[in-house]
């Protein structure tokens, strides 16, 4: 794409409304051209937006060399008279200048204009600034001449990945966990090792999931009369690789990180009197996670920056990823925020 943005590009690209295909063809031309871009920038930063007001439109108030010709009967500037008319502070200024004539503190007539103007200065500031505001909030409709989309120009256009990600999502009512992660128990099995006593340790996380964090959360529910609880974490040939110290509330988070990509198992034990839990115990499965790759993770960090209020999005990549837990709460978060409910209710229903 080698052609300037055409008026329907601009309006589409700032309105979030191109086609992927388009998209990326006019985010590739955008990255060359510096005249685009400045189209598609004007108004982007409200305080540039108020320099570009003050610029072109008329000043808000007289300058001192008008003020001060209107104190000497010398005024002939039209636009100034009429000002005067309809400005009882100008008016007023020019009435206190003009008292100050004959007088020893003529001379300095210009000092005490500077020191009477500031409250002048803010309220043409608010002014523009108050058109901006307007500008970007009166309906498109409502404008005469229709300016540019400023709050489009001031969110960047969502890359043509992610609309792709939603596309799919709607069309199939689904998101494509991986296959490691699905093939993770869920359902009663045999553990390794030998049984526990009747007492019960439940409800352990993480499980059956990926994790973004590398250092996650480990938390179970605590077990009455327990005394103290220990962690173990297994490698996927149930090598041992971390190991806690003693931990009086259930819940834990290892102090060096876990390579990412690598699948895990984990133990807690708890001590009561001279007796010890263990859970999982038979015939629960075994507690295994994954520590989502760091590509996936690179990925999901930079859409939770660039769309933090994106939540559907957030929870289709997050189980992409296999962090269906997380996946969980972030479509959880979109059903109560109102973004997009109806389908974030379908794809949560469709989580393992």
């Amino acid at each position: 794409m080698s052609e300037h943005l055409t008026e329907n590009d601009v309006d589409l690209y700032q309105r979030r409304s191109l086609p992927p295909a388009r998209l990326l063809d006019v985010d590739d031309h955008l990255s060359g051209c510096e005249e685009c871009r400045s189209r598609l920038e004007q108004f982007a930063n409200p305080a540039e937006s108020v320099d570009h007001i003050r610029r072109n439109l008329k000043p808000t108030h007289l300058s001192y060399e008008q003020i001060e010709a209107y104190a000497d009967d010398r005024l002939d500037d039209a636009w100034a008279r009429e000002h005067l008319r309809d400005c009882a502070g100008c008016r007023a200024e020019g009435d206190d200048l003009r008292a100050l004539a004959g007088q020893t503190a003529a001379v300095d007539r210009w000092s005490w204009w500077q020191s009477m103007r500031p409250w002048h200065v803010g309220m043409g500031l608010a002014a523009a600034a108050a058109i901006v505001i307007l500008m970007v909030f009166i309906p498109r409709d409502a404008r005469r001449p229709e300016p540019r989309q400023v709050a489009a120009v001031l969110k960047p256009a969502m890359p043509a990945e992610y609309l792709a990600m939603l596309e799919r999502a709607g069309a199939s009512g689904k998101v494509d966990v991986p296959s490691g992660i699905l093939a993770l128990p869920r359902t009663r099995g045999v553990l390794r090792g030998a049984h526990s006593p009747s007492a019960q340790l439940r409800d352990l996380h993480p499980s059956a999931t990926a994790m973004l964090a590398d250092r996650p959360e480990f938390r179970w529910q605590p077990l009455p009369h327990a005394q103290w609880y220990r962690v173990s974490i297994y490698d996927d040939a149930y090598q041992p690789v971390l190991e806690s110290a003693k931990l009086t509330d259930p819940q834990w988070r290892p102090e060096k990180p876990l390579a990412r990509g690598r699948m895990y198992s984990w133990q807690v034990t708890a001590h009561i009197g001279g007796r010890e839990v263990r859970a999982p115990q038979p015939p629960e499965p075994e507690a295994q996670f994954q520590i989502v790759p760091a590509h996936d993770a690179d990925r999901i960090e930079r859409l939770r920056a660039q769309y933090p209020e994106a939540h559907v999005l957030q929870g289709i990549a997050l189980a992409q990823a296999g962090a269906l837990d997380e996946a969980s709460a972030e479509l959880r978060k979109a059903i109560a925020s109102g973004d997009q409910p109806d389908r974030a209710r379908a794809l949560l229903s469709s989580l393992p």
